[in-house]
C-alpha cells in the first residue's frame, strides 16, 4: 500500500500542496504590488501615480539614482499603471482568501482526523476554476507590462535605470506567476488523472 492510500494522506497532501501554491501566488502578487506602490519622490506618492514603466534612459556617467519618468495624465501609460494596479491588488485579495481556505482546510483536517475539512470537498471540485483564474489574472499582468514594445537597447537601459525596477523585476515575477499557474493546472491535473487516480480527492 502506497503513501497515499494510507488513512488520508491524499488529502492532506493536495491540501499541503495548495497550501504552496496559493502561497506563492500571493507572495507574488505582493512582490508585484510594492513594487508598483512603493513611495518616490519628496510628496513619497505611489510610483504607479508618477511613474511611467517605461522610457528611463542610460546616462554617462551612469546614474546614481533610478530614474522617474514623469507620468502624462490621461495617457496610454496612465491606463497601463492603473491596471496593473487593480490586477496585482486583485491576485493578492484572491490568493489570500484561497491560501486561508486552504490553511484552515489543513489546521481542520489535522485536528479532527477527518476528510471534510472546511467544505474541502467544494474546494477540490472548485480548484480547477480557481487555477484558471490566477493564471488569467497573471496573463493580465504579463499582457500590461509588455503593453509598451521597445528595441533591445532601449528594454534594458528602462530596466537598469527605471525606478520600478530598482528593487527586482516585477514584469519577471508575473512572468513566473503565468508560469507556475500554467503549470498547476496541466501538471496537477495530469497527475491526479493518470498517476494519484483520484487518490487525492475527497
Amino acid at each position: 500500500m502506497g503513501f497515499l492510500d494510507k488513512g488520508n494522506n491524499g488529502i492532506l497532501s493536495r491540501v499541503v500542496y495548495l497550501n504552496v501554491l496559493y502561497g506563492t501566488m500571493t507572495l507574488l502578487g505582493i512582490l508585484i504590488l510594492a513594487a508598483l506602490n512603493a513611495p518616490v519622490g519628496a510628496d513619497d506618492e505611489p510610483r504607479y501615480l508618477k511613474c511611467q514603466l517605461n522610457g528611463a534612459t542610460a546616462t554617462d556617467p551612469a546614474r546614481t539614482e533610478p530614474e522617474c519618468v514623469a507620468l502624462v495624465a490621461d495617457s496610454d501609460a496612465e491606463v497601463q499603471n492603473q491596471n496593473l494596479f487593480n490586477i496585482s491588488v486583485s491576485v493578492v485579495v484572491v490568493s489570500g482568501l484561497l491560501f486561508v481556505w486552504s490553511l484552515l482546510n489543513h489546521g481542520l483536517h489535522e485536528k479532527t482526523d477527518s476528510p471534510g475539512g472546511c467544505n474541502i470537498g467544494l474546494h477540490f471540485k472548485l480548484e480547477p476554476l480557481f487555477s484558471l483564474v490566477q493564471v488569467g489574472l497573471f496573463a493580465g499582468l504579463v499582457g500590461w507590462f509588455a503593453m509598451v514594445e521597445e528595441e533591445d537597447a532601449a528594454y534594458e537601459a528602462n530596466i537598469e535605470n527605471n525606478v520600478f525596477y530598482s528593487d527586482y523585476n516585477p514584469r519577471t515575477i508575473a512572468l513566473v506567476g503565468l508560469i507556475a499557474g500554467i503549470l498547476d493546472i496541466v501538471g496537477f491535473n495530469l497527475l491526479d488523472k493518470v498517476v494519484f487516480k483520484g487518490r487525492c480527492s475527497v
